[in-house]
């Protein structure tokens, strides 16, 4: 009787085990060990036989909390697991021997704008582009020829709505418990990866592009000065093709008077630090004669990509010829200038004096005067004034106004001026521009000689009034003395 107890007991703990959690497994026990007890109790059996019904329902209860333990934990490692899958920002596809998808995780379905089931039971060759398939199928061939041995490629997935997403793909095939074999494979998205990376190609070949067909020389020199890389453009400029010039030394196409200088300031800038170093220096072209070039010297000696000091050097003789012809015509101008009797002037829209030669008469004081602040006959001929004002104000040229100055010593000076306004493209007044001369002499003498023409005139008057006298006496004497 204690023995059929003792298994209905168990069985009880055991049917707890499917409905109850381990809480109420052990709740069943305790009660079933009590009734175990009060029948020992009641029905006075035998203790041995208490004993074995009471280790009996333990251990049963022990061996179900802890399987259920296990199961739980097992549960929730499983959904941990399948949390990770799904979520995991990594794509992964299981696929067979064939190619087949058996499963993939939700995120690499939402990559690709699907959801849910979509793509089990698909090819995974259908999602790659055509010029892409091959090479997959050989990289999951030798997956399958080599177990458990890892294989990366990159490829391309087409998407649901039929744009491209670059991936790189890690695959390893494994054998399962059943037998089969399986792929699995790890995409990772590389879109971004991949633009920069284009971007950087492109970028490559422009570079590549502006040196190679670009005017200016491009050298990459070592610290002392070794060429390491010429573009092609250095034959055209300096008559060397590239190879000639890769292996020498970047000094030796600099003049000789030159080349000691730049050599120190280059290893000087280089201790400094570098940075970039602007000149223009002379180099010898391959034929003999000498050009101007404009230099440009950047150190990256530091980077990793270039380790070299990049020379930038242009070709600017024409424009040192030409700056050369401009100083020579500018000095001959001066010396015309200097020689000329006559001076230059320059006045802003406001008519005050912006420029005069150094020669005008009031150098010192006529800058920022107007031509009416220095004059000393405005009260004399206000008319001849409000006319000229009048052609300013029009923007019109004039020709040869003379006027009456005052001297820095207080002396008055006659000047004659003449000006042309100056516009821009947009015909906006910007001033005038003239010449002006110190015409007192031409003044005077005019002066004099109207002075001596008025005398001439009285000395002939008082003549004809002499001879008249003279005449009127000799007729009154003939008169009075027939």
């Amino acid at each position: 009787m204690s023995v059929a107890l003792a298994v209905l007991y168990v069985v009880v703990v055991m049917m707890a085990v499917r409905f109850c959690g381990a809480r109420g497994i052990a709740i069943v026990a305790a009660g079933c060990v009590s009734l175990t007890l009060l029948t020992y109790v009641c029905e006075r059996e035998t203790l041995a036989n208490a004993i074995i019904g009471v280790i009996a329902i333990g251990l049963t209860a022990f061996i179900a909390i802890k399987a259920q333990s296990a199961e739980e934990a097992a549960r929730r490692s499983e959904a941990e697991w399948r949390e990770v899958f799904e979520h995991n920002p990594v794509m992964y596809f299981m696929v067979d021997f064939s190619g087949k998808i058996l499963s993939v995780n939700a995120f690499g379905a939402a990559q690709l704008g699907y959801c849910g089931d979509d793509l089990k039971a698909q090819s995974v060759f259908k999602m790659c582009p055509e010029s892409d398939r091959q090479r997959v199928r050989e990289n999951l061939d030798l997956c399958l020829e080599n177990l458990d041995q890892s294989n990366t490629w990159e490829a391309q997935k087409i998407r649901k709505d039929g744009s491209t997403l670059w991936t790189r793909e890690n695959a390893k095939a494994i054998e399962r418990s059943k037998g089969d074999v399986i792929i699995l494979i790890a995409c990772e998205n590389i879109q971004d990866r991949k633009r920069a990376e284009e971007a950087v190609r492109e970028s490559a070949r422009r570079f590549r592009a502006v040196i190679e067909h670009g005017y200016d020389v491009v050298l990459l020199l070592e610290s002392d000065g070794s060429v390491l890389y010429a573009s092609p453009s250095a034959e055209r400029v300096l008559g060397y093709p590239p190879r000639e010039l890769v292996g020498g030394n970047g000094f030796d196409l600099i003049h000789p008077d030159q080349v000691e200088d730049i050599r120190n300031r280059f290893v000087a800038w280089l201790d400094q630090g570098g940075g970039v170093l602007r000149s223009e220096w002379l180099f010898r072209h391959k034929y003999g004669t000498w050009l101007w070039g404009e230099v440009t010297i950047t150190n990256l000696l530091a980077e990793t990509s270039v380790r070299a000091v990049v020379v930038n050097l242009r070709d600017i003789t024409q424009r040192k010829q030409a700056e050369e012809a401009l100083r020579e015509s500018e000095q001959r101008f001066r010396d015309y200038a200097e020689a000329a009797s006559d001076w230059f002037w320059e006045s802003g829209p406001d008519h005050r004096f912006t420029n005069l030669s150094h020669q005008a008469l009031f150098h010192a004081t006529g800058i920022g005067a107007r031509r009416w602040d220095l004059a000393a006959d405005l009260d004399e001929e206000p008319g001849k004034w409000a006319a000229h004002r009048a052609i300013l104000d029009a923007h019109e040229p004039f020709r040869d106004f003379t006027y009456k100055a005052t001297r820095p010593d207080g002396s008055v000076a006659h000047i004659s001026a003449s000006g042309t306004p100056l516009f821009d493209r947009h015909r906006r007044f910007l001033g005038y521009r003239g010449v002006a001369r110190d015409v007192s002499d031409t003044v005077r003498a005019k002066q004099s000689e109207r002075a001596l023409q008025d005398t001439r005139m009285q000395l002939g008057h008082v003549a004809r009034v002499t001879s008249l006298g003279e005449l009127t006496a000799s007729i009154a004497h003939e008169i009075n003395q027939p």
